[in-house]
């Protein structure tokens, strides 16, 4: 039908230009905080734009129910401005008709969803981890210049380098400064070089053919110490929460389902089957939400929209927090949430066609 894909086209164009606003602004944002990373060393600045591509990925499963969601605001919201949805009610499409045009375009962009939460995402973000730890392995000294002194670990190591190697892999004597608890340590060596350990993922420098200074400044008891090999820490190991929520997000889907039985894999898993099942819901409350009156403007329920999606969305976060702490059941999870905005969007849908059709009722009176 014609005005069934004038609907459709009007929805997709307004999606098409939101989802393009909301990646340029988070890739401007992420990729300010990449070169910073890779400003203190933490990652080389040859894989900025490859680790930026494994975000969008990542980020597309929570970009689309967003704007999906506007896109259905907009478009229905003009169109009610205009008094596009008043002359379709009087050509015999109703707002039932409306709503089950936008249900069934919202199940592509669901499934599309579905697709990139339960299996492109963990596989990008195995692929992203991997990727950093090799990367971050190989990384140069792009955070230390010569003759410039660096601070790490906010002051409690100060590095002064003489000289970089050509390829950026070695230092030419090195000043550092450690500070402890009962003093501090200066060492200065002939050459140095970085390495992250394996195991615990820690980053050292591992200084070679020096000496090393311990004692309190303005006391003359130091200890003065050669060394052939010296190590120092420069970032600690990843916690263990930390670890575990990065393995657990890695993991398949198929591991999820085999391992329901615990509070973090049952929350993890319903976290992403509630992305595409929030598109559907999301969307008929766009629907709800955009009736504006024709003085009320285009845009005069974009506030309320916004602040309905950060509930909805704070509640999610609450109940899986929950889940995983195992204060809520499995079996409940995310459910009431969902279900709760579902009874909303039903009571303010049946209101509106009880109204229309008392109404109706009353003028062939």
């Amino acid at each position: 039908m014609i005005l069934n894909k004038y609907i459709y086209r009007e929805t997709l164009l307004v999606f098409i230009a939101v989802l393009s606003i909301l990646l340029l602004v988070y890739v401007s944002h992420r990729f300010v905080r990449y070169l910073a990373e890779a400003a203190a060393g933490a990652i080389p600045a040859d894989v900025i734009f490859r680790l930026l591509g494994l975000q969008l990925l990542r980020k597309l499963e929570i970009f689309m129910p967003v704007a999906f969601y506007i896109a259905v605001l907009l478009s229905l919201g003009r169109m009610h401005k205009d008094n596009e949805i008043a002359a379709m009610n009087s050509s015999g499409i109703g707002p039932m008709a409306i709503v089950g045009n936008i249900f069934r375009l919202s199940l592509v962009f669901a499934g599309l969803t579905m697709l990139f939460s339960l299996y492109v995402s963990p596989e990008v973000m195995s692929i992203q981890n991997a990727y950093k730890a090799e990367a971050k392995q190989k990384s140069d000294i792009t955070g230390i210049y010569p003759g410039r002194f660096r601070e790490i670990k906010k002051g409690k190591r100060v590095i002064y380098v003489e000289d970089l190697s050509p390829d950026k892999r070695s230092m030419q004597n090195i000043f550092v400064q450690v500070q402890q608890k009962d003093g501090g340590d200066i060492v200065v060596a002939d050459s140095a070089y970085q390495t992250v350990d394996e195991l615990t993922e820690e980053r050292f420098i591992v200084l070679e053919g020096g000496r090393r200074y311990a004692g309190k400044p303005g006391e003359l008891d130091f200890v003065i110490t050669q060394f052939k090999r010296y190590r120092i820490r420069l970032e600690d190991k990843v916690t263990d929460k930390a670890a575990k929520r990065r393995k657990i997000d890695t993991l398949p889907t198929t591991e999820l389902l085999r391992a329901a039985d615990s509070p973090r894999h049952a929350a993890e898993l319903q976290w992403r089957l509630s992305l595409p099942i929030s598109l559907i819901i999301l969307s008929l409350l766009a629907v709800v939400l955009a009736r504006t009156s024709s003085s009320g403007g285009r845009y005069a329920k974009l506030v309320t929209a916004i602040l309905a999606y950060f509930v909805y969305s704070n509640l999610i976060g609450i109940s899986r927090m929950l889940v995983e702490r195992g204060d809520l059941s499995p079996g409940i999870g995310l459910l009431p949430v969902h279900g709760s905005v579902m009874l909303i969007i039903a009571i303010a849908l049946f209101m509106e066609h009880s109204h229309g059709t008392w109404r109706k009722a009353r003028t062939r009176r």
